[in-house]
């Protein structure tokens, strides 16, 4: 295992491919949490009903993810190996599950719930960030895959199920 993350962190740590990583690592994050409050805002003040579930899921998820992170903290790649993240992080445990790749998850199934368009598009933006998260060094793979996995089955049993059922 080890020999795969040394591989992973010499082919991303100089050149172009650094920077890549750095601006995906770092910015696709913060345009996810900005686009999701402008559909929360939208949400609001077109006074749409979806904006209940639209706030409640995602912070379900990423209050569940804190509490299990704390309570069972894992270690992180870097604490685990001698490998130091590529991206600058001091902190200690709580790598299982990876928090931004359960929220990212969770504002791509936000999305969808109001339109599958930018559902698929923030899901491809999920999707980056969590290998964004394995690639810096900061995350295993089992990290990012349960809070992808985890935020995916809650974003589809809130969001997508109750499109099937039939209304009474």
């Amino acid at each position: 295992m080890k020999s795969f993350y040394q591989k992973i962190h010499e082919f991303f740590s100089k050149g172009i491919q650094f920077k890549i990583l750095k601006f995906i690592y770092k910015k696709i994050p913060m345009f996810m949490a900005a686009s999701y409050l402008l559909l929360l805002g939208f949400l609001a003040i077109t006074w749409d009903i979806k904006i209940i579930l639209a706030v409640i899921v995602p912070a379900v998820i990423f209050l569940s993810v804190t509490v299990f992170r704390k309570l069972f903290n894992f270690q992180r790649p870097y604490e685990k190996m001698d490998l130091p993240p590529l991206i600058s992080k001091d902190k200690k445990g709580e790598s299982f599950p990876s928090r931004h790749c359960a929220s990212a998850f969770a504002i791509s199934g936000a999305f969808f719930y109001t339109n599958i368009y930018p559902g698929i598009f923030y899901t491809i933006l999920a999707l980056l960030v969590a290998l964004s998260r394995i690639f810096a060094g900061v995350h295993f793979v089992r990290d990012v895959l349960a809070a992808a996995l985890y935020s995916c089955a809650l974003s589809s049993l809130y969001f997508i199920i109750p499109y099937f059922l039939p209304l009474q």
